[in-house]
């Protein structure tokens, strides 16, 4: 989330390509390239075979928070402080990431 809505150097090439991705084709790929290469191929190689998998739903339910809170602006994202909301989502992100039964 620091990366979505902190440094605009960081943030702001970001928010722009989730925009250009939402109606974009050639800009969908290029975020989901980013994703692949930034996140899941630096991570998985050293991860449980079906992490890969698990990686790309937190990233799905981590980008629709960023897009509810910085480019719909949902008032119940938007008026909660980064570290209250991530307090909200981290369960359930850490539930998927987890350790499985």
């Amino acid at each position: 989330m620091r990366r979505w809505d902190g440094d605009p150097q960081v943030s702001q090439p970001l928010q722009a390509l989730l925009r250009a991705a939402i109606g974009n084709a050639q800009a969908t790929v290029h975020l989901r390239e980013l994703i692949q290469k930034r996140v899941i191929d630096d991570l998985s190689p050293r991860l449980s075979a079906d992490m890969p998998t698990r990686i790309e739903i937190a990233c799905s339910m981590i980008l629709g928070i960023v897009a509810g809170r910085e480019l719909i602006e949902i008032e119940a994202l938007t008026r909660q402080s980064r570290e209250d909301l991530m307090a909200y989502i981290a369960p359930s992100i850490q539930a998927i990431l987890g350790e499985r039964s």
